[in-house]
């Protein structure tokens, strides 16, 4: 990949309160003080009307949590597992990065039928186009899509003490490569090697490689890697990141 500067990517500029914000210490874990399972379903499902139920997981007060609630509850608007929507872009990335990334929107492949889109109504979101957007608090939930692209997966994980359907962490990685390899996204470059901090472990590599030849981004996924060993596996100050991302594209 080509030089492109020294020019940090505007992820380190952006207020906190935006999409794209980098914070390099976040702790990765949920505090042991969360509720049980079924303390949280009790809480959530005795309060009458859609919208308490929606507010009440807006009163989470870590971020993490918070978001997977968020993308819980989404989720169980669908009975049938079989249409349930997957979670993907930034709130996965958010989640599967430990907090490293943040945003204010939820991503996902599905529809949204009939009985969903009351529901969401009745908490208080108003529908534009794909957007379901809560005004109050600044929430936005957006439908891509029947299915993921040929090749991807969906996995289930655990955040806390919510499951939640979403791309897995490879293929998440697969589409941030691609948009810093094809995008010229310095930014997108940031959030794969985050993304590899944080999940190398268990990802399978296999799956990894293959959709990066088919993807062609396997250079920018060769970049991530040598960096996360140069970096003996640490994440790097935010400058020098910033500055990796661009100057590898």
């Amino acid at each position: 990949m080509g030089a492109a500067g020294n020019t940090n990517p505007a992820v380190y500029t952006q207020p906190h309160t935006t999409d794209g914000f980098y914070r390099a210490y976040l702790p990765a874990f949920f505090v042991p003080e969360r509720l049980s399972l079924l303390d949280t379903a009790f809480n959530l499902f005795t309060f009458k009307g859609m919208e308490t139920k929606f507010n009440n997981i807006l009163a989470i007060p870590r971020r993490l949590e918070r978001t997977a609630a968020l993308a819980w509850w989404v989720q169980s608007l669908y009975p049938d597992e079989s249409v349930r929507p997957v979670l993907v872009g930034g709130a996965a990335m958010e989640l599967l990065a430990d907090g490293a990334y943040i945003t204010a929107d939820l991503d996902f492949v599905g529809i949204v039928p009939p009985p969903v889109a009351a529901d969401l109504r009745k908490a208080r979101f108003r529908q534009l186009g794909r957007h379901w957007i809560h005004d109050e608090e600044s929430v936005s939930v957006i439908f891509h899509g029947h299915k993921l692209r040929t090749g991807e997966r969906t996995v289930e994980h655990s955040f806390g003490d919510y499951r939640v359907f979403m791309v897995s962490p490879e293929d998440l990685l697969i589409d941030r490569l691609a948009s810093w390899r094809h995008r010229e996204s310095p930014t997108h470059g940031v959030q794969a090697y985050l993304l590899y901090q944080a999940r190398h472990g268990p990802m399978d590599a296999e799956h990894l490689r293959k959709r990066a030849i088919t993807e062609d981004v396997e250079p920018a996924l060769d970049s991530v890697t040598r960096l996360f060993f140069k970096s003996k596996g640490q994440l790097p100050e935010a400058e020098h990141l910033g500055a990796w991302a661009s100057r590898e594209m």
